[in-house]
């Protein structure tokens, strides 16, 4: 086990109206160090990067840097989206342009992220191509995958307060397309077309009592989803029967801690723990489950901005055969 090195209040990112600040969990005396970039829940609205300080400790503990993020929240009168996914595309390009100082490894990435922070994680996860960072797992805890089916939901259950899911969007849920474009439920199949090398692993949990965010409508059917797509292969799920919602970082409502040995988190930190390190051990150009998918490769991608910007070192073993040569 490593020492941990906190950095508190990083400055990471400017918006039009704030400075973004988030903390850093360093495991001192590690090299080559993986990352994983945490987002925290709270209905795109409220919630700070306290709530992974127990997740971060025991990765940074593990050899690996945890990043938890502050993004911007929503109001009725300012909209997070798609502003949020520009944040933690900055908090990315952060570890990224830190990645010498600190002797990271940006090849080796993943993000964390419970409920709206699940949500911005695989949206976010979803914009990257094989460039300067690789987003090798995505971990989501009861998140809200299908925003408009959520906002439905919501104003259903809570009539007197104003939706988040409009405050997010800026849109009348009545915009089904707006709102389907917020949603990894209807965004991921475009993702894995446009993007032969996005295959991350992803490990969906959820509490079977959820009401909030409730696991039918949104965990159980995102993962019957996932398991249509190339990613199925990829996926591990986990149900825990008598839990509900705040459960995974810290309750960001009352502030109570979660603590990693005690019920529900003991549950599921082994298991979350265990499959973040079982992707992270993998050759760092690995592509699992890549057979089959390289037909075409070079065609799709020689004529896309993308490629072009793509330049993969001489350690890549995909080098020689897809570099563009144009």
């Amino acid at each position: 086990m490593h020492e941990v090195k906190i950095l508190k209040n990083m400055v990471y990112h400017k918006t039009e109206r704030e400075y973004l600040t988030a903390d850093i969990y360093l495991p001192v005396g590690a090299k080559d160090i993986p990352c994983v970039v945490m987002l925290h829940g709270g209905g795109w609205k409220f919630g700070n990067a306290d709530a992974y300080h127990e997740w971060a400790m025991e990765l940074a503990k593990r050899g690996i840097c945890g990043m938890s993020v502050n993004y911007r929240l929503s109001t009725p009168w300012y909209h997070a989206w798609p502003g949020a996914l520009d944040d933690v595309d900055a908090a990315c390009g952060f570890l990224v342009n830190k990645a010498h100082e600190w002797n990271l490894d940006p090849y080796r990435m993943g993000f964390m992220g419970d409920s709206s922070g699940a949500h911005l994680s695989f949206m976010a996860a979803m914009r990257h191509e094989f460039a300067s960072f690789n987003i090798r797992f995505i971990v989501g805890a009861y998140g809200v995958y299908d925003v408009g089916a959520w906002g439905e939901y919501a104003q259903k259950k809570w009539t007197a307060q104003p939706n988040v899911t409009v405050n997010l969007v800026g849109k009348p849920l009545q915009d089904v397309e707006a709102y389907k474009a917020a949603s990894p439920m209807y965004t991921i199949d475009r993702a894995l077309e446009d993007n032969p090398l996005f295959n991350p692993d992803v490990f969906l949990l959820w509490g079977v009592q959820d009401n909030f965010v409730p696991c039918a409508l949104q965990s159980v059917a995102f993962a019957e989803k996932l398991k249509t797509t190339r990613l199925k292969d990829r996926l591990e799920i986990m149900a825990v029967e008598d839990a509900a919602h705040l459960w995974f970082p810290r309750d960001i409502t009352s502030g109570e801690i979660n603590e990693l040995d005690k019920y529900p988190l003991s549950a599921a930190a082994p298991k979350v723990l265990a499959f973040i390190e079982k992707v992270f051990a993998r050759p760092r150009f690995a592509h699992p489950n890549y057979d089959g998918y390289e037909q075409g490769l070079q065609e799709n991608y020689k004529n896309s901005a993308a490629f072009r910007r793509t330049r993969f070192k001489d350690s890549d073993p995909l080098t020689a055969q897809y570099a563009y040569k144009g």
